[in-house]
């Protein structure tokens, strides 16, 4: 992140380049992109959950098999955007620690 002060009127400003407005913006995208995520994940729980329950009451095997399938297939869609956000987060402090060294020279 670049970075400069000045002053003006007997103040002392920091002024942060563009860069950090991006970066930014690219946080409340992913944000918003994570919320999107999470609603559907919920959504198809629900649905596998209903699914999976009325065919239980109904004795319709093939319904609530794939109420079964559904729940798997939502877990297992939630455990893979953990990890890819693990990931990222590491990769960013990473990234974030190259910047501070790169910074100090």
């Amino acid at each position: 992140m670049a970075k400069r002060t000045f002053k003006k009127d007997n103040k002392e400003y920091l002024e942060l380049k563009t860069e950090t407005v991006k970066k930014g913006e690219h946080i409340m995208k992913d944000i918003g992109k994570k919320i999107k995520k999470d609603a559907e994940h919920l959504k198809d729980k629900i649905e596998g959950g209903v699914k999976e329950n009325v065919g239980k009451a109904t004795g319709n095997q093939e319904m609530e098999f794939e109420g079964k399938v559904k729940n798997k297939v939502t877990k297992a869609k939630e455990e893979a955007a953990d990890m890819k956000e693990s990931i990222l987060e590491k990769v960013n402090d990473k990234m974030d620690e190259k910047d501070k060294k790169n910074q100090k020279k």
